[in-house]
């Protein structure tokens, strides 16, 4: 891709000299109107991270010690697309790693970002997270998506490596990595990109229609599989045969873990409204935000960051499984605006504000194979063409990996 496809940009571009020659140092010049001359010198000073289309670095300025992150693209796999994207952003710093500018030299374009020292994937190695954090993870999550939603622009790769830790008390995020997002301005994907274990079925090519055109709903998919992982530690689709079975109506959500068995029933609910098969029935991110479960019941911050060894308030388990947190589906418009209950007692059926009705956890048997939320869609067909069955990468991880 030509330098040229970027002088669109201009506004965001940085004055730069490298130094001796060399790309691991360089001066910044600011001339920024009314103010005084302003020189940064960069130095690199680490590698964060690499994929297929770059490598992230760590960069020190030596006049104020800041710190920074650039990635570098090689100049034939550059595409403005991602700059384009950081740039629409930076109108919203609370959801979304911000663009500090951006410069070049022969072969490569550096993007200067925001630096945060962790990611979620990262995190979850060392502690895990409470029902509360890992609902304040998904509603800020939600409000990125809406926004972007709302400007047609698709992540396409939303997994734990690209949920960044901006602050610990409370727990703040941001979302990162717009390598292979999109702007679908009214039209739909075809690329079949992402993460395996958290792309949706239609990526694959899927589903009825066998090809592999998709929505912005890609990315509440992916959602609810990061739900899923940091309430259990596990993806629930490991392998694309499990996502295949499930598609086909196979296989179930959730699973029959162990880990599975001790999500709460609007957890599940939650979820399997993000889960769903057709993208069309699939909540939206301004829906989702709706959902009784992303009530958080306490204002405690969370301290696991400062005092690691100290207790924390878990939620109880409930004893559910497999098919038997969903007794059947229903889009009522009067179960919507019912209130929240704290209690539910066992011998009823409890509705969210997604409209669908969740069993209490009182009755373990299972229910019939009708299920549409936790077995798929019937009579959906399987692909035509075979998938290599290969190793996933790991969730957190900042390799991509594609087909």
């Amino acid at each position: 891709m030509s330098q040229h496809n970027f002088e669109n940009f201009g506004q965001q571009r940085l004055t730069t000299e490298f130094l001796d020659g060399s790309t691991f140092n360089y001066r910044h010049t600011y001339l920024d109107p009314g103010q005084p001359l302003r020189v940064e010198t960069w130095a690199r000073v680490d590698t964060l991270g690499s994929g297929t289309f770059g490598t992230v670095y760590k960069e020190v300025c030596a006049e104020t010690k800041t710190v920074r992150a650039v990635k570098r693209i090689h100049i034939r796999l550059a595409k403005p697309n991602e700059l384009d994207i950081l740039t629409q952003l930076r109108a919203y710093p609370e959801y979304f790693v911000q663009l500090l500018g951006w410069f070049n030299d022969s072969d490569y374009i550096y993007l200067a970002m925001e630096y945060l020292p962790g990611d979620l994937g990262a995190l979850m190695k060392e502690h895990s997270l409470s029902e509360n954090e890992t609902k304040m993870v998904t509603k800020q999550v939600l409000a990125g998506l809406e926004i972007m939603h709302d400007k047609n622009i698709c992540h396409r790769d939303l997994k734990p490596g690209n949920i960044l830790v901006a602050k610990w008390i409370p727990l703040t995020i941001k979302i990162a990595d717009f390598g292979v997002s999109k702007s679908l301005d009214g039209t739909q994907g075809r690329t079949t990109t992402g993460t395996k274990p958290f792309m949706a079925p239609e990526i694959w090519g899927f589903g009825q229609s066998l090809t592999s055109a998709y929505t912005t709903a890609v990315d509440l998919w992916s959602l609810g599989c990061l739900v899923y992982y940091m309430m259990t530690g596990r993806v629930p689709f490991p392998e694309t045969r499990n996502l295949m079975n499930f598609v086909q109506g196979l296989g179930t959500f959730p699973p029959n873990t162990l880990e599975a068995s001790s999500l709460s029933v609007l957890a599940v609910g939650f979820m399997a409204n993000l889960l769903r098969t057709n993208p069309q029935e699939r909540s939206t991110a301004s829906k989702a935000q709706l959902h009784t479960w992303l009530i958080i019941k306490d204002d405690n911050p969370t301290i696991w960051t400062m005092f690691p060894s100290a207790p924390r308030a878990m939620p109880p388990p409930i004893p559910i499984s497999g098919q038997s947190a969903a007794k059947k589906v229903a889009k009522s418009a009067k179960t919507r605006s019912k209130p929240v209950l704290d209690f539910v007692p066992p011998s009823l059926v409890i509705s969210n504000d997604s409209g669908i009705e969740l069993a209490a956890p009182a009755t373990p048997e299972p229910t019939s194979g009708s299920d549409l939320d936790y077995k798929g869609e019937p009579g959906l067909k399987a692909p035509r063409h075979r998938v290599r069955r290969s190793l996933s990468p790991a969730p957190g991880g900042m390799e991509r990996t594609f087909i």
